[in-house]
């Protein structure tokens, strides 16, 4: 499958959704339901990476797809950070924002997975601090 779904971690704070090459709108609705429920599965806050810096395009549709996120988006869900979308996801999401504010509600954009996961450690540190 061109999109996976895994933990970074055994403590699951943290669920990466990585895409490779070209992958469809289904096979998006699909990953992107094994995160929502993974995210559920857990009483504390999860945060989302979602990782297209393999991903060789976004299919045709994906704004489509902002009504099934904003519905699905678990209240325990923490931040989602993009690593490595192009211009035009970025512009797609910027559009998104207005009309979707549960889903897009702290979403960040970064050019590495170190740096996402800087962004989420400065989050935590301020919003959702560990024993």
């Amino acid at each position: 499958m061109p999109i996976s779904v895994r933990w970074n971690e055994d403590d699951k704070r943290i669920v990466i959704q990585e895409f490779v090459g070209r992958w469809s709108l289904d096979e998006y609705y699909e990953s992107a339901q094994i995160v929502v429920d993974e995210v559920k599965s857990q009483s504390h806050i999860v945060h989302v990476i979602g990782d297209l810096r393999k991903s060789s395009s976004v299919p045709p549709g994906l704004l489509g797809a902002r009504s099934f996120l904003e519905r699905t988006t678990p209240a325990n869900r923490g931040l989602i950070v993009v690593v490595g979308a192009n211009t035009l996801l970025m512009m797609l999401i910027d559009i998104v924002r207005p009309v979707a504010p549960r889903f897009v509600n702290n979403l960040f954009f970064s050019s590495s997975l170190e740096g996402a996961f800087q962004i989420i450690a400065e989050w935590d540190s301020k919003h959702n601090p560990q024993p």
